[in-house]
């Protein structure tokens, strides 16, 4: 019987082990690097070094501003790479995941609890 193709996920390739976190390094999590590449096809991720940030490189953050929603440099407001990202959707990063059935991101990356790492700005 022939074995049946492993689903895709798309996961932060830093959960993987790719040092691509702004600071050079990684977040490898065995569970998702060891156990979940046993059961599925894993398709890493890093939408930052997609767009041509490098590694080490600035941190960066979502901030809710009057004219939405926009990811824009910690240390440095003026740094602004939203449209950069909303570029990249349609991109290379996104066409490896055209096909995957499901993602897993590190429960602490600014997009995954976004409501929680939110900052108002032009509020109050």
């Amino acid at each position: 019987m022939a074995e049946s193709p492993r689903l895709r996920l798309g996961v932060s390739a830093c959960l993987l082990g790719q040092s691509v976190r702004y600071d050079g390094g990684h977040k490898r999590d065995s569970f998702v690097a060891d156990v979940l590449a046993e059961h599925f096809e894993l398709v890493p991720v890093c939408p930052e070094v997609a767009i041509g940030l490098g590694v080490p490189r600035a941190p960066i953050r979502l901030v809710h501003t009057a004219a939405g929603l926009r990811v824009r440099g910690v240390r440095d407001a003026q740094l602004d790479v939203t449209d950069a990202l909303d570029a990249e959707a349609g991109g290379e990063e996104t066409h490896r995941l055209a096909h995957a059935e499901g993602s897993v991101a590190r429960p602490q990356h600014r997009r995954a609890k976004a409501h929680q790492d939110v900052e108002r700005l032009g509020e109050g």
